[in-house]
């Protein structure tokens, strides 16, 4: 057997909020530092995607404006003209002429019926989706401040589903969380692992060291509370 194998692939591109005020940053975002449309639609033209799923909000209920959907829809399709600029950052856009992007996006785009709150309503209403069309690989596209929340909520929601292994991430460089931020602004926090693997000791958590009138009062309070 020869060739390359190609999975069905679906994009699921998580709508943003129109409302807050850094949304064209987020969802646009600058050829440089390219939000999660763009990066949506580069990912969905390496992978031969046949589905590109979007949500409706529940927030949005006011039916004389454009919800998220529809906006992020016409942003994305009047986006098309100028996705060579984004070609620094996702060189995919200059192996594909400008009218065969916009026939392949009209083709695969799909607006859901079902209607989400949250993060968690999108990954759990998306499974059946693509269980219904027989997709085989699902790609996330979120900002890069995001993306591990997304990550973490799909092994979680789909526990002991087969999509959940072949599932892949997508960072748009662009931030949500701070207009003017980057990810060197972002801190992860994350314990020792000696800590991790050991027991705790109070003492050691509450920086005591070097001063032993403290650590007896601890140790005292500690041995009255059966700790």
């Amino acid at each position: 057997m020869s060739g390359w194998y190609q999975p069905k692939t679906a994009v699921l591109l998580h709508i943003y909020e129109f409302r807050e005020p850094n949304w064209r940053e987020a969802v646009i975002g600058t050829p440089k530092t390219p939000g999660r449309i763009p990066a949506a639609v580069a990912v969905a033209l390496e992978t031969k995607a046949e589905l590109f799923l979007v949500f409706r909000e529940e927030i949005s209920s006011d039916k004389e404006t454009k919800d998220e959907t529809e906006l992020t829809r016409d942003t994305l399709f009047s986006l098309i003209d100028d996705l060579r600029e984004f070609a620094c950052s996702f060189p995919v856009f200059n192996h594909f002429a400008l009218g065969e992007i916009r026939e392949i996006m009209q083709r695969i785009f799909f607006i859901s019926d079902e209607y989400v709150a949250r993060t968690d309503d999108e990954i759990r209403k998306a499974l059946p989706i693509f269980k219904a069309r027989g997709i085989e690989r699902a790609v996330f596209v979120s900002n890069a401040d995001h993306i591990s929340r997304i990550a973490q909520k799909v092994c979680e929601l789909w526990e002991g589903e087969l999509l959940v292994a072949t599932a892949t991430f997508r960072p748009a460089p662009a931030l949500y969380s701070s207009p003017q931020g980057s990810m060197k602004d972002v801190v992860v926090i994350e314990p020792p692992v000696v800590m991790a693997l050991g027991p705790v000791n109070p003492r050691r958590l509450l920086g005591l060291r070097g001063k032993p009138q403290a650590i007896a009062e601890i140790d005292e309070a500690l041995k009255r509370a059966g700790v």
